[in-house]
């Protein structure tokens, strides 16, 4: 779930940022051409482009609005492919991924002039599955994110483009790299408000190697082992 609390015009005096999202401390980010790698980003690195990426988009093209995964393809790059979390109503989303991508998508996620947003959302519970395995959310704290938005983007609504700074939060999941096939991807959001966004995913290459029949059996003396290999998990 998205969250953008960006005043139309700022009060004479705003009160500071939390102590670890100063300019000094924290990363952002302005380049266009900014390029990401997964293996060596930290979180902040990576909620930045997340950041970056949707605000490039106007409403109408926005993969914010996308419910049905239709433009979950527009403006990815990189090593890293994101994805849109819930954003206040049950969706199912279709989406095709190249081989060796690192994903990143929010659980639950919101940005402010001056950070705090994630405590009024506090009510709010989540639980993602990927292919029914429960996947633990990274929590990212206050991180000052600097972007340049597009005119008419779905959360400062001007009419112009503009640079903007924000305060970004929220509970993550990176998923490494998955397999080649069909994947499901579940956010279930529940406690003040009750939906649910599932994506079908489909991962370009070789799918994990699978077993039929009866598991292959060796036996050593009286004791009997099975050959079957452990479930590969993609998270």
């Amino acid at each position: 779930m998205l969250a953008l609390a960006l005043l139309a015009c700022a009060p004479p005096e705003l009160p500071p940022p939390p102590p670890r999202a100063t300019k000094a401390e924290l990363k952002g980010y302005r380049a266009p051409d900014l390029v990401i790698r997964s293996n060596d980003a930290s979180l902040e690195d990576l909620s930045a482009g997340w950041w970056r990426w949707v605000l490039a988009f106007p409403r109408s093209t926005s993969p914010v609005s996308d419910m049905t995964g239709q433009r979950c393809a527009d403006g990815q790059r990189d090593d890293v492919w994101f994805l849109v979390g819930p954003q206040g109503a049950d969706a199912s989303r279709t989406c095709s991924i190249p081989e060796n991508k690192t994903i990143l998508i929010p659980a639950l996620n919101c940005a402010s002039p001056t950070g705090g947003c994630m405590n009024e959302l506090s009510a709010l519970q989540y639980k993602v599955l990927l292919d029914g395995t429960e996947q633990l959310p990274l929590m990212q704290e206050a991180t000052i994110v600097h972007g340049d938005a597009v005119a008419d983007n779905p959360f400062t609504a001007q009419n112009d483009a503009h640079a903007i700074d924000i305060v970004a939060e929220g509970a993550w999941v990176r998923l490494q790299p998955l397999s080649g096939g069909e994947h499901t991807l579940v956010i279930n959001i529940t406690g003040a408000y009750t939906y649910a966004v599932t994506y079908t995913l489909t991962v370009a290459g070789a799918p994990a190697a699978t077993t039929t029949g009866t598991p292959a059996t060796t036996t050593t003396g009286s004791s009997t082992s099975s050959s079957k290999a452990p479930a590969a998990s993609g998270g």
